[in-house]
């Protein structure tokens, strides 16, 4: 072989192993560059958080179930299993599950039995062992409709009351054992404890109320020559008591507003902080308010949906025909619960009390977020002083890097989505009060 041949066989060698050299020099300088501003973002990345409606929901919707028809609550569990994201509430007068002992006292009244400062009942086997089973389906709460639903007297002194009816009629009651106003409250909240304790029923951990609409005249009235005091004030001071001292988390009236059947959901505190949205319209759903269908009901959601806020529904019968009183009919009620079924993750069906409890832990809630060494920690609290019954995890909206598309709370993984603006995020289910929770990128 020449020695020119030889020479420009080692040429080309040569260059190729620089171009070799060249080209990977290329790729660690692109790789470099792509490591560097990688680490630029996560310097200058700073973790937001949120707190938003559980999961994420854009609104809340509640049902709650009035009075204890045995025939509804028949209907509402076939309506469980066949909606998945129901849940149910029943306010329950609990007089249908105990009666109450008296005694005649020495001057000659009648006052109720107690021991160890508790009432002292009889349990009505039939009606507790029904109601069990109702809770023993999941979804489902049992709240206090008072003891007994009925007129309450103006005053806790026992003896005979006069009142006038909601068509202007004069009645005497019958004769009121001493403390007969506050055992609708007191006596109703201890039965429901002791009978479905929350040991056993997660959902009974906190009482609240909705209050009876009892066809009694809400103002002083007058008849013919006799005025008659309404029971009103009194009624609602004690249940303004019962809230303040923490002995109920709240109620929903049933006392309807000038404007129609609007009333509303009562707390231990004001909620201008959620933007007004616990200043909540509860809706009376009767057959006679469907509209078009059930358009009008549709609309409440609707608007919760528009608004981010709570749609609070008060139902009485559910009737496969219809019937006498408050009702609506099954079919028109499958429709509803259809409707919240199909709005999927956009509404938050939630028991009462549960949805209660939420928002009253958010309206005092504070969250921060802090990002450090690949590492987000976020911090919940509250100034809700009872953590034994203000304990309801709190869904908070944390954004996370670019760079992340899973991560891990724990040993729970988590899914990143994107949001409207671009920016990538996760939901994490926190206790407020409960210490710090660590965010990293799951590997």
């Amino acid at each position: 072989m020449s020695k020119t041949k030889t020479g420009k066989k080692v040429f080309l060698r040569i260059a190729a192993i620089l171009e070799a050299i060249l080209l990977c020099i290329l790729m660690c300088a692109c790789d470099n560059n792509s490591d560097d501003e990688e680490d630029d973002q996560m310097k200058t990345f700073k973790s937001n958080a949120e707190i938003v409606n559980k999961n994420g929901a854009t609104a809340v919707v509640t049902y709650v179930i009035d009075d204890g028809a045995k025939a509804t609550a028949d209907i509402a569990k076939t309506m469980l299993s066949e909606f998945s994201l129901l849940n149910l509430t029943f306010a329950i007068k609990t007089q249908d599950f105990a009666t109450l002992k008296t005694k005649e006292t020495s001057d000659g009244k009648t006052e109720y039995v107690m021991q160890d400062g508790k009432y002292v009942y009889d349990i009505n086997t039939s009606n507790y062992e029904y109601w069990k089973a109702i809770l023993d389906l999941g979804r489902t709460e049992i709240v206090s409709h008072t003891h007994t639903h009925n007129f309450w007297g103006t005053n806790d002194d026992g003896g005979v009351f006069d009142y006038v009816d909601n068509s202007g009629q004069l009645h005497t009651s019958s004769e009121f054992p001493v403390g007969s106003t506050k055992k609708e409250i007191y006596a109703s909240k201890q039965i429901l404890q002791e009978l479905f304790p929350s040991s056993l029923y997660p959902s009974q951990k906190a009482i609240s109320m909705v209050e009876p609409g009892i066809g009694v005249k809400t103002s002083t009235a007058t008849v013919g020559d006799k005025t008659v005091i309404s029971y009103k004030p009194y009624y609602d001071q004690l249940i303004k008591q019962a809230i303040n001292n923490g002995d109920y988390i709240g109620s929903r009236s049933t006392f309807q507003a000038t404007g129609g059947f609007d009333s509303y959901v009562n707390t231990h505190k004001s909620l201008k902080k959620l933007e007004d949205r616990m200043n909540v319209k509860a809706f009376m759903i009767l057959d006679k308010n469907a509209g078009d269908g059930i358009s009008y009901w549709k609309s409440y959601i609707d608007a919760a949906l528009d608004e981010g806020g709570w749609a609070c529904f008060c139902i009485h019968n559910i009737s496969p025909q219809p019937m006498n009183g408050h009702y609506i009919l099954e079919s028109q009620a499958e429709q509803l619960f259809a409707y919240t079924q199909s709005l999927g993750r956009d509404i938050w069906v939630a028991n009462f009390t549960e949805a209660m409890l939420y928002y009253c832990e958010w309206s005092t809630a504070e969250v921060t977020s802090t990002y450090e060494n690949d590492k987000i920690t976020v911090v919940l609290t509250d100034r809700e002083s009872k953590n034994e019954i203000y304990n309801v995890p709190l869904t908070v909206k944390i954004t996370v890097p670019d760079s992340w598309t899973s991560a891990k709370a724990g040993e729970q993984t988590l899914s990143v989505s994107v949001d409207a603006d671009g920016n990538r995020f996760v939901y994490v289910d926190i206790v407020p009060d409960s210490g710090a929770v660590e965010i990293v990128a799951a590997s």
